[in-house]
């Protein structure tokens, strides 16, 4: 059915038909996207009016030329977009994203190889086109898969990355914007992050948050059906006509911060993330067992201090990690899409058997986890550095443990910039923030304590009555993660230290939150 909308399609300079070379969202690429937004309202075929529309890559694209405020751009609607492109995909806790960015940025270098499609009507200029990027148009890419992981310039946050990042441009967008999100996604850190940092009145701006990952949330999967919200393009064309034609169709009293509750099968309206009735609580790691023999330890995870001081030592396994959820979500998901349902995916189990695992009683009534969450870990490493990563997952009656949401911290990265980060009314940290700077690197010194405050991604998840919350700590994250050459010739033969309780008690932070939608005012 048409609309009455008139679609444009760009390959970015040195891909697709484009000529030039490929600088992904570089200065020149968001100047192009400013002057083709200029150039489509002059067409003949347009009334001066524009929207920008699409996934990921144009997601991204999207916030950096609203932020340019072109002439005629009425909305946006960004599906699974990035806030930081440093610390939500690149680089976690100090460690490169191995399971996607080679994967991604070898997608790019195959495809630019291929002829542009207009090698049948103007043959000539499309080979002297192929044979530019065959010899010439590989920068960007081998910049990005030789520089970083050997620990160059961009291991490290700094300019490249901000001027990369839509979080860095957020706050200049005026145009009504709808955000669409997966609790999976590779951008899970950042999509309630952009939402928050828009300086829009809710009803101009949208929240969607679905339980996908990057493939299955680029399409909405499962929208549409009953009890869920419509389909992402049937929410595109209404919030389209309210902000290009004026329709008054109630689109802006959707949501504005709509979530599936992992765990559930419910969708719930929100007005804030994290919801305005977050209590945040802290959960103390202890030793004692709690009915498992998956691990090489498990403690327990309680509100309440331990009794007495100790501690658990654990060999750093970088090897682990292959089959959890971890694997399936950085690489985009898309597994599932070639063998849906496999076990790994919703089974940590294999990869805690070479991990701590700390984890509560069987809970007595629902558990809603909501928001951004932190593990405080005192620890210490036989080698002069290490890699810690904490997992949160809900342990089921009969043993499965599958994973909510993790995060990742390179122990000499363990900095923190406590004016960018959030804490909780008693001190304790919700989101901390590390600089991942060259000059913010600290010294790991063998057999020292360090307090580390590991960031935890963004979830939305209800664990159910008899089910158990778990925290698991391990040194691997394989195919994810990959630590530089420096820290990994630094963490060699490293055995780990978790202490808790007395003077160095170690603990989760988490958002909890009512049952059910949030009420209203």
């Amino acid at each position: 059915m048409k609309h009455g909308y008139v679609q444009v399609f760009v390959d970015v300079r040195g891909t697709g038909s484009s000529e030039g070379s490929w600088d992904s969202f570089g200065q020149a690429e968001q100047h192009d996207s400013y002057d083709l937004a200029r150039w489509s309202v002059t067409r003949p075929w347009s009334n001066g009016k524009l929207v920008l529309y699409g996934p990921s890559y144009m997601a991204i694209n999207q916030f950096f030329t609203a932020a340019q405020h072109p002439p005629g751009l009425k909305a946006i609607f960004p599906i699974v977009p990035a806030e930081d492109v440093y610390r939500d995909v690149t680089w976690h806790g100090g460690a490169v994203d191995s399971g996607f960015i080679p994967f991604w940025l070898g997608l790019v270098a195959a495809l630019k190889v291929l002829p542009p499609d207009y090698l049948g009507t103007d043959p000539a200029e499309a080979v002297k086109v192929a044979l530019q990027r065959i010899f010439g148009g590989f920068g960007f890419t081998v910049q990005a898969l030789t520089d970083g992981p050997t620990g160059g310039d961009l291991a490290y946050d700094g300019p490249f990355y901000r001027l990369r990042s839509p979080g860095s441009v957020a706050k200049k967008i005026r145009v009504p914007t709808f955000i669409t999100g997966g609790w999976y996604d590779l951008f899970q850190r950042g999509e309630p992050r952009l939402y928050r940092e828009l300086p829009l009145k809710p009803g101009r701006k949208q929240l969607l948050m679905g339980p996908w990952y990057h493939v299955t949330g680029a399409t909405g999967a499962g929208l549409g059906a009953k009890g869920a919200p419509p389909k992402l393009d049937v929410l595109a064309l209404a919030w389209f006509e309210r902000w290009v034609r004026g329709v008054r169709n109630g689109v802006t009293k959707f949501g504005p911060v709509t979530v599936q509750q992992l765990g559930t099968s419910h969708w719930q309206v929100y007005g804030r993330y994290p919801r305005r009735d977050v209590r945040y609580l802290r959960f103390q790691l202890a030793g004692g067992k709690s009915g498992s023999a998956n691990s090489l330890n498990d403690g327990t995870l309680s509100r309440s201090a331990p009794r007495k001081a100790g501690s658990d030592t654990m060999p750093a396994n970088q090897l682990n990690g292959l089959c959890s959820r971890s694997t399936t979500q950085w690489t985009a998901g898309i597994d599932q899409l070639v063998a849906p349902g496999q076990p790994c995916a919703s089974d940590n189990r294999l990869q805690e058997a070479t991990s701590l695992t700390y984890t509560t009683a069987p809970l007595k009534a629902p558990l809603h986890l909501s928001g951004p969450l932190s593990l405080t870990v005192r620890g210490s490493t036989t080698a002069r550095d290490t890699t810690w990563i904490a997992t949160v997952t809900d342990v089921y009656p009969s043993g499965q443990s599958d994973q909510i949401t993790a995060g990742w911290l390179v122990q000499s990265y363990r900095a923190l910039d406590r004016a960018r980060s959030t804490y909780a009314r008693n001190g304790d940290p919700v989101a901390p923030f590390h600089p991942f700077t060259r000059a913010s690197l600290l010294p790991v010194k063998p057999g020292k304590t360090d307090r580390m405050e590991i960031e935890i991604f963004n979830t939305d998840a209800v664990i159910p009555a008899g089910h158990r919350l778990r925290v698991t700590i391990s040194s691997g994250d394989v195919p994810h993660m990959l630590v530089t050459v420096p820290t990994g010739i630094n963490s060699a033969g490293a055995v780990n230290t978790v202490h808790w309780g007395g003077a160095q008690p170690s603990f989760l932070t988490a958002g909890v939150a009512p049952l059910g939608s949030e009420p209203r005012r």
